[in-house]
Protein backbone atom coordinates (compact mmCIF):
# COMPACT_ATOMS: atom_id res chain seq x y z
CA UNK A 1 0.00 0.00 0.00
CA UNK A 2 0.90 3.82 -0.61
CA UNK A 3 0.25 4.34 2.82
CA UNK A 4 2.74 1.36 4.07
CA UNK A 5 5.28 3.01 1.99
CA UNK A 6 4.92 6.39 3.14
CA UNK A 7 4.67 5.25 6.91
CA UNK A 8 7.75 3.08 6.21
CA UNK A 9 9.97 5.82 4.70
CA UNK A 10 8.65 8.39 7.46
CA UNK A 11 10.23 5.56 10.37
CA UNK A 12 13.61 5.88 8.64
CA UNK A 13 13.82 9.09 8.17
CA UNK A 14 13.15 9.78 11.81
CA UNK A 15 15.92 7.07 13.11
CA UNK A 16 18.35 8.63 10.58
CA UNK A 17 17.64 12.64 12.07
CA UNK A 18 18.51 10.82 15.54
CA UNK A 19 21.52 8.99 14.63
CA UNK A 20 23.13 12.22 13.28
CA UNK A 21 21.52 14.41 16.20
CA UNK A 22 19.53 16.47 14.20
CA UNK A 23 20.43 18.29 10.61
CA UNK A 24 24.21 18.40 9.91
CA UNK A 25 26.09 21.24 11.77
CA UNK A 26 26.34 23.58 8.76
CA UNK A 27 22.65 23.39 7.44
CA UNK A 28 22.08 24.51 11.35
CA UNK A 29 24.61 27.06 10.83
CA UNK A 30 22.87 28.00 7.67
CA UNK A 31 19.49 28.89 9.40
CA UNK A 32 21.23 30.79 12.23
CA UNK A 33 22.08 32.90 9.93
CA UNK A 34 19.26 32.88 8.13
CA UNK A 35 17.32 33.84 11.26
CA UNK A 36 19.38 34.59 14.23
CA UNK A 37 16.50 33.52 16.82
CA UNK A 38 17.64 29.79 15.20
CA UNK A 39 20.33 28.98 17.43
CA UNK A 40 22.16 25.69 16.50
CA UNK A 41 20.95 24.04 19.94
CA UNK A 42 17.61 24.96 19.15
CA UNK A 43 17.63 24.03 15.38
CA UNK A 44 18.89 20.46 16.64
CA UNK A 45 16.65 20.03 19.76
CA UNK A 46 13.35 21.12 17.75
CA UNK A 47 14.98 18.62 14.88
CA UNK A 48 15.77 15.26 16.87
CA UNK A 49 11.96 15.73 19.12
CA UNK A 50 10.23 15.94 16.09
CA UNK A 51 11.83 12.90 14.91
CA UNK A 52 10.86 11.10 17.96
CA UNK A 53 7.40 12.58 18.26
CA UNK A 54 6.46 12.36 14.99
CA UNK A 55 8.73 10.04 13.30
CA UNK A 56 8.13 6.82 14.94
CA UNK A 57 6.97 3.99 13.08
CA UNK A 58 4.68 2.64 15.91
CA UNK A 59 3.44 6.22 16.70
CA UNK A 60 3.04 6.53 13.10
CA UNK A 61 0.73 3.52 12.02
CA UNK A 62 -0.73 3.79 15.95
CA UNK A 63 -2.19 7.61 15.05
CA UNK A 64 -3.22 6.59 11.72
CA UNK A 65 -5.03 3.68 12.58
CA UNK A 66 -7.60 5.44 14.01
CA UNK A 67 -8.80 6.92 10.85
CA UNK A 68 -11.12 4.84 8.86
CA UNK A 69 -9.88 6.60 5.63
CA UNK A 70 -6.58 6.54 6.19
CA UNK A 71 -5.09 4.89 3.19
CA UNK A 72 -7.75 5.64 0.14
CA UNK A 73 -5.99 8.14 -1.97
CA UNK A 74 -7.35 11.05 -3.59
CA UNK A 75 -4.44 13.66 -4.50
CA UNK A 76 -5.37 17.25 -4.25
CA UNK A 77 -3.03 20.15 -4.35
CA UNK A 78 -3.35 22.09 -1.05
CA UNK A 79 -1.36 25.19 -0.50
CA UNK A 80 0.31 25.55 3.19
CA UNK A 81 1.50 28.79 4.33
CA UNK A 82 3.68 28.00 6.95
CA UNK A 83 5.16 30.59 9.80
CA UNK A 84 8.79 30.80 10.90
CA UNK A 85 8.88 31.10 14.57
CA UNK A 86 10.36 28.34 15.67
CA UNK A 87 12.54 25.77 13.69
CA UNK A 88 10.62 23.23 11.29
CA UNK A 89 7.39 24.55 12.92
CA UNK A 90 5.10 23.81 10.00
CA UNK A 91 6.54 20.04 9.55
CA UNK A 92 3.44 18.10 10.89
CA UNK A 93 0.96 20.24 8.41
CA UNK A 94 3.57 19.03 6.07
CA UNK A 95 3.37 15.22 7.37
CA UNK A 96 -0.26 15.23 7.37
CA UNK A 97 -0.52 16.32 4.12
CA UNK A 98 2.13 13.45 2.82
CA UNK A 99 0.38 10.96 4.79
CA UNK A 100 -3.27 11.95 3.57
CA UNK A 101 -1.43 11.41 -0.49
CA UNK A 102 -2.05 14.97 -1.43
CA UNK A 103 0.40 17.24 -3.08
CA UNK A 104 1.75 19.80 -0.76
CA UNK A 105 2.57 23.73 -2.31
CA UNK A 106 4.34 24.72 0.22
CA UNK A 107 4.80 28.34 1.12
CA UNK A 108 7.27 28.17 4.08
CA UNK A 109 8.47 31.32 5.88
CA UNK A 110 12.15 32.18 4.39
CA UNK A 111 13.38 31.80 8.64
CA UNK A 112 12.60 28.58 8.11
CA UNK A 113 12.75 26.79 4.82
CA UNK A 114 16.34 25.47 4.75
CA UNK A 115 15.40 23.05 7.54
CA UNK A 116 12.42 21.83 5.75
CA UNK A 117 13.90 21.44 2.64
CA UNK A 118 16.46 19.48 3.58
CA UNK A 119 14.71 17.42 5.89
CA UNK A 120 12.34 16.82 2.73
CA UNK A 121 15.32 16.40 0.94
CA UNK A 122 16.34 13.48 3.13
CA UNK A 123 12.90 11.93 3.17
CA UNK A 124 13.31 11.06 -0.82
CA UNK A 125 16.34 8.43 0.07
CA UNK A 126 13.85 6.95 1.59
CA UNK A 127 10.57 7.29 -0.70
CA UNK A 128 11.73 8.42 -4.22
CA UNK A 129 8.05 8.76 -5.01
CA UNK A 130 7.86 11.25 -2.50
CA UNK A 131 9.42 14.22 -4.81
CA UNK A 132 6.22 14.81 -6.28
CA UNK A 133 4.37 15.22 -3.31
CA UNK A 134 6.37 18.53 -2.21
CA UNK A 135 6.30 22.19 -4.35
CA UNK A 136 8.38 25.02 -2.56
CA UNK A 137 6.12 27.80 -3.91
CA UNK A 138 6.72 31.57 -3.87
CA UNK A 139 3.47 32.42 -4.25
CA UNK A 140 0.31 30.00 -3.91
CA UNK A 141 -1.86 29.43 -6.85
CA UNK A 142 -3.50 26.98 -8.30
CA UNK A 143 -4.26 24.77 -5.14
CA UNK A 144 -7.42 22.91 -3.61
CA UNK A 145 -7.23 23.45 -0.50
CA UNK A 146 -5.43 25.39 2.17
CA UNK A 147 -3.58 25.55 5.64
CA UNK A 148 -2.48 28.70 6.19
CA UNK A 149 -1.04 29.68 9.91
CA UNK A 150 -0.45 33.79 10.72
CA UNK A 151 -0.98 36.35 12.89
CA UNK A 152 -4.74 37.53 13.91
CA UNK A 153 -4.47 40.20 11.17
CA UNK A 154 -3.35 38.12 8.50
CA UNK A 155 -5.72 35.44 9.92
CA UNK A 156 -8.57 37.85 8.89
CA UNK A 157 -7.15 38.88 5.66
CA UNK A 158 -6.20 34.81 4.75
CA UNK A 159 -10.30 33.76 5.86
CA UNK A 160 -11.50 36.25 2.93
CA UNK A 161 -9.02 35.24 1.02
CA UNK A 162 -8.72 31.35 0.79
CA UNK A 163 -12.47 31.19 1.53
CA UNK A 164 -13.50 29.64 -1.83
CA UNK A 165 -11.79 26.55 -0.84
CA UNK A 166 -11.39 24.06 1.88
CA UNK A 167 -8.81 25.64 4.63
CA UNK A 168 -7.88 25.51 8.29
CA UNK A 169 -7.00 29.66 8.76
CA UNK A 170 -4.65 29.80 12.29
CA UNK A 171 -3.91 32.75 14.22
CA UNK A 172 -2.44 33.98 17.60
CA UNK A 173 -2.73 31.13 20.45
CA UNK A 174 -0.30 30.84 23.19
CA UNK A 175 0.04 28.47 26.10
CA UNK A 176 -1.32 28.87 29.86
CA UNK A 177 -0.17 27.57 32.80
CA UNK A 178 -2.27 26.90 35.77
CA UNK A 179 -0.35 26.80 39.36
CA UNK A 180 -1.56 25.73 42.91
CA UNK A 181 -0.74 26.59 46.41
CA UNK A 182 1.12 22.98 46.24
CA UNK A 183 2.19 22.82 43.16
CA UNK A 184 5.99 21.13 43.60
CA UNK A 185 9.38 23.10 42.97
CA UNK A 186 10.18 20.49 40.70
CA UNK A 187 6.64 21.32 38.54
CA UNK A 188 7.99 25.12 38.85
CA UNK A 189 11.18 24.17 37.53
CA UNK A 190 9.52 22.41 35.01
CA UNK A 191 7.90 25.34 33.79
CA UNK A 192 11.09 26.92 32.53
CA UNK A 193 11.04 24.88 30.03
CA UNK A 194 7.37 25.88 28.79
CA UNK A 195 8.28 29.46 29.44
CA UNK A 196 12.00 29.49 27.88
CA UNK A 197 11.97 27.01 24.89
CA UNK A 198 12.64 28.43 21.51
CA UNK A 199 12.88 31.72 23.42
CA UNK A 200 9.32 31.69 24.50
CA UNK A 201 7.96 32.17 20.85
CA UNK A 202 6.20 29.27 20.11
CA UNK A 203 2.35 29.45 20.25
CA UNK A 204 2.57 26.42 23.12
CA UNK A 205 5.09 28.52 25.18
CA UNK A 206 3.35 29.80 28.08
CA UNK A 207 3.04 33.34 27.95
CA UNK A 208 0.26 33.81 30.71
CA UNK A 209 0.31 31.83 34.77
CA UNK A 210 -2.78 31.62 36.26
CA UNK A 211 -1.92 31.48 40.57
CA UNK A 212 -3.97 29.99 43.12
CA UNK A 213 -4.95 33.08 45.64
CA UNK A 214 -2.20 33.08 48.00
CA UNK A 215 0.79 31.92 45.46
CA UNK A 216 3.86 33.06 46.47
CA UNK A 217 5.07 34.79 42.96
CA UNK A 218 8.69 34.79 44.06
CA UNK A 219 8.84 30.97 43.89
CA UNK A 220 8.54 31.06 40.17
CA UNK A 221 11.68 33.77 39.98
CA UNK A 222 13.36 30.90 41.93
CA UNK A 223 12.14 27.86 39.73
CA UNK A 224 13.43 29.54 36.57
CA UNK A 225 17.00 31.09 37.68
CA UNK A 226 18.40 28.08 35.92
CA UNK A 227 17.53 29.42 32.80
CA UNK A 228 19.11 33.32 33.34
CA UNK A 229 21.64 32.65 30.37
CA UNK A 230 18.80 33.50 27.78
CA UNK A 231 19.44 37.08 28.52
CA UNK A 232 23.17 36.51 26.69
CA UNK A 233 21.50 36.28 23.51
CA UNK A 234 21.04 39.69 21.97
CA UNK A 235 17.63 40.01 20.40
CA UNK A 236 16.46 38.08 23.01
CA UNK A 237 17.80 40.68 25.64
CA UNK A 238 16.73 43.60 22.89
CA UNK A 239 13.27 42.07 23.45
CA UNK A 240 13.66 42.22 27.83
CA UNK A 241 15.15 45.86 27.71
CA UNK A 242 12.20 47.04 25.70
CA UNK A 243 9.80 45.55 28.22
CA UNK A 244 11.46 47.19 31.37
CA UNK A 245 11.93 50.78 29.82
CA UNK A 246 8.35 50.60 28.23
CA UNK A 247 7.05 49.17 31.77
CA UNK A 248 8.56 52.26 33.57
CA UNK A 249 7.35 54.73 31.29
CA UNK A 250 4.03 53.82 31.68
CA UNK A 251 3.99 53.27 35.57
CA UNK A 252 3.00 50.23 35.31
CA UNK A 253 3.90 47.85 38.15
CA UNK A 254 5.56 44.73 37.17
CA UNK A 255 8.61 42.64 38.77
CA UNK A 256 11.83 41.16 37.38
CA UNK A 257 14.61 39.16 37.85
CA UNK A 258 16.82 41.16 34.92
CA UNK A 259 15.96 38.60 32.27
CA UNK A 260 12.09 38.34 32.46
CA UNK A 261 9.20 40.47 33.35
CA UNK A 262 6.30 39.67 34.82
CA UNK A 263 2.91 41.45 35.20
CA UNK A 264 0.09 41.12 37.02
CA UNK A 265 -2.55 41.76 33.41
CA UNK A 266 -5.60 40.10 32.40
CA UNK A 267 -4.54 39.30 28.64
CA UNK A 268 -3.43 35.83 27.71
CA UNK A 269 -0.49 36.76 25.08
CA UNK A 270 2.48 38.69 26.29
CA UNK A 271 5.47 40.23 24.72
CA UNK A 272 8.84 38.16 24.51
CA UNK A 273 10.78 38.20 27.56
CA UNK A 274 7.52 39.17 29.42
CA UNK A 275 5.01 37.38 31.57
CA UNK A 276 1.40 37.98 32.31
CA UNK A 277 -0.17 36.58 35.64
CA UNK A 278 -3.66 36.67 37.26
CA UNK A 279 -5.26 35.22 40.54
CA UNK A 280 -7.95 33.04 41.18
CA UNK A 281 -9.96 32.42 43.82
CA UNK A 282 -11.39 28.65 43.05
CA UNK A 283 -11.91 26.19 40.36
CA UNK A 284 -15.37 27.77 39.27
CA UNK A 285 -14.07 31.14 38.43
CA UNK A 286 -10.92 29.80 36.74
CA UNK A 287 -13.20 27.87 34.66
CA UNK A 288 -15.10 30.73 33.59
CA UNK A 289 -11.84 32.67 32.67
CA UNK A 290 -10.03 30.31 30.44
CA UNK A 291 -13.42 29.32 28.89
CA UNK A 292 -13.80 32.94 27.69
CA UNK A 293 -10.29 33.03 26.76
CA UNK A 294 -10.80 29.15 24.63
CA UNK A 295 -10.07 30.60 21.21
CA UNK A 296 -6.87 32.03 22.24
CA UNK A 297 -5.10 29.14 24.05
CA UNK A 298 -3.29 26.77 22.53
CA UNK A 299 -2.24 24.55 25.32
CA UNK A 300 -2.71 24.12 29.35
CA UNK A 301 -0.13 23.50 31.45
CA UNK A 302 -0.86 22.22 35.31
CA UNK A 303 -0.69 19.21 37.78
CA UNK A 304 -4.06 18.67 38.05
CA UNK A 305 -7.42 18.45 35.09
CA UNK A 306 -9.02 21.39 34.00
CA UNK A 307 -12.21 20.74 32.32
CA UNK A 308 -12.84 21.41 28.14
CA UNK A 309 -8.78 21.15 27.98
CA UNK A 310 -6.02 18.59 27.40
CA UNK A 311 -3.99 19.62 30.44
CA UNK A 312 0.05 18.91 29.55
CA UNK A 313 2.46 18.42 32.62
CA UNK A 314 4.91 20.79 33.73
CA UNK A 315 7.76 21.28 31.01
CA UNK A 316 6.06 19.39 28.02
CA UNK A 317 4.46 22.55 26.14
CA UNK A 318 6.91 21.83 23.22
CA UNK A 319 6.38 18.02 23.38
CA UNK A 320 3.37 17.75 21.09
CA UNK A 321 2.39 14.21 19.92
CA UNK A 322 1.06 13.47 16.49
CA UNK A 323 -2.37 13.77 17.38
CA UNK A 324 -2.20 17.34 19.22
CA UNK A 325 -3.59 19.35 16.43
CA UNK A 326 -2.89 23.13 16.93
CA UNK A 327 -5.98 25.07 17.70
CA UNK A 328 -7.59 22.00 18.13
CA UNK A 329 -8.29 21.27 14.21
CA UNK A 330 -8.14 17.55 13.40
CA UNK A 331 -5.54 18.49 10.05
CA UNK A 332 -5.13 14.84 8.95
CA UNK A 333 -9.01 14.57 9.39
CA UNK A 334 -9.20 17.40 7.05
CA UNK A 335 -6.79 16.01 4.25
CA UNK A 336 -8.45 12.67 4.12
CA UNK A 337 -12.19 14.36 3.99
CA UNK A 338 -11.03 16.22 0.75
Amino acid sequence: MELDRRIAALGALGSQLIKQGGVPDAVALKAKVLNPWFTVENVQKATTEIAKAYLDQKKLTAWLSTYTTAGKESSKRVGLLLAGNIPLVGFHDVLCTYVAGHKAMIKASERDQILLEYVLTLLREYDEQSQVQFQFVERLADYEAVIATGSDSSGRYFRKYFGAVPNIIRMNRNGIAVIYNDTTEEGLENLGRDIFAYFGMGCRNVSKLYLEKGFDIQRIFAAIEKHRDIIHHHKYKNNYDYNFALYLLNKDDFLTNDFLVMRENADIGSRIAALHYSYFEDYSALHSELQEHKEEIQCVISDRPVDGFKVFDFGEAQQPALSDYADGVDTLEFLLEL
